[in-house]
């Protein structure tokens, strides 16, 4: 792995943020991450492509939403999106209990990168609380 190639998924740590609770005027976004996580996980992957935070932000709960400042994610961006837009393709893993949430995990391979990306999204209450390029 390059070191610029690990700086981008180092620097995608960033985006993690842990919480416990969740809005109620998030019910739809909050439905679509607990009914549909791998939906919910594309819909922020293209945000991360596209450069928009307000996208990537739907559906999360108070707290990664704080922790995430539009600075941070355009720092990630700066760095992921032309590679994203170069193509990239999910695979699910699977699901697991931590803390309270339901953590799905998923295989991210994007063209023209050797190295593979672990996707690990943390849901809780119906809201995205985690989020993880590693």
């Amino acid at each position: 792995m390059t070191s610029l190639t690990r700086r981008k998924f180092q620097t995608l740590a960033a985006l993690t943020a842990m919480s416990f609770t969740g809005p109620a005027t998030l019910r739809a976004a909050a439905a679509a991450a607990k009914d549909n996580p791998e939906a919910q996980m594309k819909k922020m992957v293209e945000a991360l492509k596209n450069r928009s935070y307000e996208a990537f932000l739907e559906g999360t709960d108070d707290t990664m939403k704080a922790a995430l400042t539009k600075q941070m994610f355009e720092g990630v961006c700066g760095q992921l999106s032309e590679p994203l837009g170069k193509g990239y393709r999910t695979t699910r893993l699977g699901q697991l209990k931590q803390l309270g949430s339901t953590v799905h995990l998923w295989k991210l391979e994007i063209s023209g990168l050797e190295d593979q990306t672990l996707i690990k999204m943390s849901v809780k209450d119906g809201l995205v609380n985690g989020f993880l390029l590693q």
